[in-house]
């Protein structure tokens, strides 16, 4: 009862809801495909033809998943070009952890805001 309740979503979702909606949902195949499991096995012959096609088709896609966290430590670099960590690059690279990359990205911004105040406002 006193349970906090956690929402995931089975990776096997992304094909179904692939297989449901179709040509909608074509982001869902190849993001199952690059974040989860090898599809030999998974998908049939069309899924797989479409699975190539995806991938090979130019990066700059509309339908090419990106990473909000990702998307948004970009951003916060290009407004700060000296901004630069390895670690935070690293860590936007693995998969899943949602609430910890949401936590980097919140202390970033947090400290971008401290290092604007002046020094007697910081204290």
């Amino acid at each position: 009862l006193g349970m906090m309740q956690q929402k995931k979503l089975h990776p096997f979702a992304l094909i179904v809801a692939y297989r449901l909606y179709g040509t909608q949902a074509k982001p869902l195949l190849h993001m199952f495909f690059t974040h989860f499991l090898d599809p030999l096995g998974l998908l049939n012959q069309a899924e797989l033809d479409e699975l190539q096609d995806q991938c090979s088709a130019e990066s700059d896609d509309e339908s090419t998943f990106v990473d909000p966290f990702v998307q948004q430590w970009s951003e916060i670099q290009d407004e700060y070009p000296t901004l630069h960590s390895q670690a935070t690059d690293k860590l936007l690279a693995l998969i899943g952890l949602r609430k910890v990359k949401d936590e980097v990205i919140r202390i970033w911004n947090i400290a971008i805001q401290l290092k604007k105040m002046d020094e007697n406002t910081r204290k």
